[in-house]
């Protein structure tokens, strides 16, 4: 499990399993009033499906505003 703070408070955290030579991402969680997602380790194989999700980014770092808590999904 990671947990990401901000100022001393918890803001996320992810719960992720190793399998393998692979690792799964089974939660990602953040609070109501975050803004934004970031992920890293994107590369050339697997950038083009981060950006069919809605991230944006060039490099290994990814970004993705997340929707305000009063829009519909």
């Amino acid at each position: 499990m990671v947990v990401a703070t901000s100022d001393d408070d918890i803001v996320g955290g992810a719960i992720a399993l190793h399998l393998g030579d692979a690792v799964k991402v089974d939660v990602v969680a953040v609070r109501a009033d975050a803004r934004s997602l970031y992920l890293g380790g994107a590369n050339a194989e697997n950038r083009g499906f981060y950006w069919r999700l809605g991230y944006t980014g060039r490099r290994s770092l990814m970004q993705k505003a997340l929707p305000s808590r009063s829009s519909s999904w």
